[in-house]
């Protein structure tokens, strides 16, 4: 079988002071999960295209990011909160 491309996949800004937005091209829904600085899960959200989160209620610092479809993690990264 072809093996696909993985979807191109940005989150931005970063830093993010009160929201930051996650992108994914190719159409594939995946999931983002993001991680507070003591690797509690803060965020699951399925994403489509385009997500855009409120982050107010979070304390400033590094977070952690992941984002997977059914096949694949297709990002990891730091996010840092002001």
């Amino acid at each position: 079988g072809e093996v696909s491309p993985l979807p191109e996949t940005a989150v931005f800004p970063n830093p993010f002071s009160s929201t930051f937005t996650v992108t994914i091209s190719g159409g594939q829904p995946a999931e983002f999960f993001l991680y507070d600085p003591t690797g509690r899960l803060v965020v699951q959200q399925f994403v489509k295209d385009s997500l855009s989160l409120d982050t107010r209620q979070l304390v400033g610092g590094v977070y952690f990011y992941e984002l997977k479809n059914q096949l694949n993690r297709l990002c990891v990264g730091k996010l840092v909160k002001q």
